[in-house]
């Protein structure tokens, strides 16, 4: 998807976590429970919590679920890793989904700037392109909009060029939103290299873009 904000439909839903294949050549990446649903091509490598803790206990990755469910995505059709899907300047795509609880004590502070930053004012991007790390790394926004959507979700779509990085320069396309109450934050991130994200995968990326959904999910 260019050039608009993805797909982010509203339908009625509940049922229970799950990761399941659609039987097209895709598979269903989604957080039933939660409304967040989208849909990534069968070759790609989809990483969950005990993936990315290996050494957590289960009573540590209990906790953590109650929390922040977390799923990273690793493209292509080559050598997966957990780690090469957290690269975000890969030659092919690597994703992020994330469903986080927010404390009461920081949803009045849930602004853009910290949406834009996945949670963090600091790494917001437009902030960055206008003040520069220490690092040397410099940031350009190509597109930057805000999403409102029924049922009081609100957030920010953006895309975003990183150069000066260990590895190459890289594109992060991303939306993250909230819910009405400012109690959950919704990420979806897709990453890799210029020659990945405008060429070489752009058609996985934007159907991956566009099948970003969250459901309203009724009890």
């Amino acid at each position: 998807m260019r050039g608009k904000p993805p797909l982010l439909a509203l339908v009625g839903a509940a049922s229970v976590l799950a990761l399941s294949g659609c039987g097209s050549g895709n598979q269903y990446v989604k957080n039933d429970a939660q409304g967040v649903y989208a849909k990534v091509p069968d070759g790609w490598a989809v990483y969950d919590e005990a993936d990315l803790a290996p050494d957590a206990s289960e009573r540590d990755l209990e906790r953590l679920g109650q929390l922040q469910w977390t799923r990273t995505l690793h493209g292509g059709d080559g050598t997966h890793t957990v780690e090469l899907s957290r690269v975000p300047n890969g030659s092919v795509p690597s994703g992020l989904m994330v469903v986080g609880a927010v404390l009461p004590q920081d949803r009045e502070t849930l602004d853009l700037r910290t949406l834009r930053g996945r949670g963090n004012p600091n790494a917001d991007p437009l902030t960055l392109e206008q003040q520069p790390p220490q690092t040397g790394q410099t940031f350009t926004v190509l597109q930057d909009e805000q999403v409102e959507l029924d049922g009081g979700f609100s957030g920010v779509h953006t895309i975003y060029a990183v150069d000066g990085t260990e590895g190459g320069p890289f594109i992060t396309e991303q939306t993250v939103v909230r819910n009405a109450h400012s109690s959950y934050i919704y990420i979806f991130k897709v990453s890799c290299s210029p020659e990945c994200y405008f060429d070489t995968y752009k058609d996985e990326i934007k159907d991956f873009v566009d099948s970003w959904t969250i459901q309203e999910v009724r009890s």
